[in-house]
């Protein structure tokens, strides 16, 4: 008889076992993508929740769990799942069913499963599923608008604005050069990421000059939740630019 268990993946022991730094930077980018209004990027301010520390006890968010993996606090995967569950237990405890914040945290921790379960079960497989370079998120602290222009020609990273708690966040775009063209590539990333990012790839793409971001002088739209954050609806600066002449919609 063969013996063929060679073949098969071998089973990972959360308990036991951490993956490399690398990896667990990619379990947290891929789940934050699902973070569409960064409701769990950063712990919960307590001003403008009063009543969320005297119900949960035991905090966390993804910026948290960033700084705890930068200082190597996790020694086991076991650890590391747990903080992670951690931050969507929370949210569906604190908030009703019917809100935002609590469909958020189930789709991601429905999400989450399934990342650990591959993780654990096939990392090989994990790592070919996941590690495709189609996009980076990263944080930065900006305030603005900005494009960047020093990149190879199949690259183009944009930056969008979030809120006035959060810093912006950048997205790289691979632009495949054999398929389709670089204005089809750029329109086609950027139209589920609202009108403000669509204006910035169509000025990008003229040549146009990106304007910083400014916000209006009236109070601004108030969206409070789980993290009791303001969300300002920032606008681009309308003036026309000479000799520019963005593509409309």
């Amino acid at each position: 008889m063969i013996d063929d268990a060679s073949d098969k993946p071998s089973k990972l022991s959360s308990a036991s076992f951490l993956p490399e730094k690398r990896i667990l930077q990619l379990v947290l980018d891929i789940l934050q993508r699902k973070d569409t209004y960064e409701i769990f990027s950063e712990p919960v301010d307590p001003n403008e929740v009063e009543d969320y520390y005297a119900i949960i006890k035991d905090p966390m968010d993804f910026g948290t769990m960033r700084a705890k993996l930068h200082e190597r606090m996790y020694k086991t995967l076991e650890q590391f799942e747990h903080d992670v569950f951690l931050i969507f237990d929370n949210a569906m405890r604190f908030n009703s069913s019917g809100t935002i914040y609590f469909r958020q945290a189930r789709v991601i921790n429905e999400l989450a499963k399934k990342v650990f379960d591959l993780l654990k079960n096939d990392p090989k497989k994990f790592e070919i599923e996941f590690s495709e370079p189609r996009k980076k998120i990263g944080r930065r602290n900006q305030g603005d608008f900005r494009y960047s222009t020093n990149l190879k020609s199949s690259e183009i990273i944009i930056t969008v604005p979030s809120n006035q708690y959060l810093d912006t966040k950048d997205v790289e775009i691979n632009v495949g050069e054999d398929d389709i063209g670089y204005k089809d590539s750029l329109m086609l990333f950027v139209k589920d990421l609202g009108p403000i990012a669509q204006k910035i790839a169509k000025r990008k793409y003229y040549g146009c000059e990106i304007l910083p971001l400014q916000f209006p002088n009236h109070h601004p739209h108030d969206i409070r939740g789980l993290n009791g954050r303001k969300v300002i609806k920032g606008t681009l600066n309308d003036e026309e630019e000479k000799d520019c002449n963005p593509l409309m919609p």
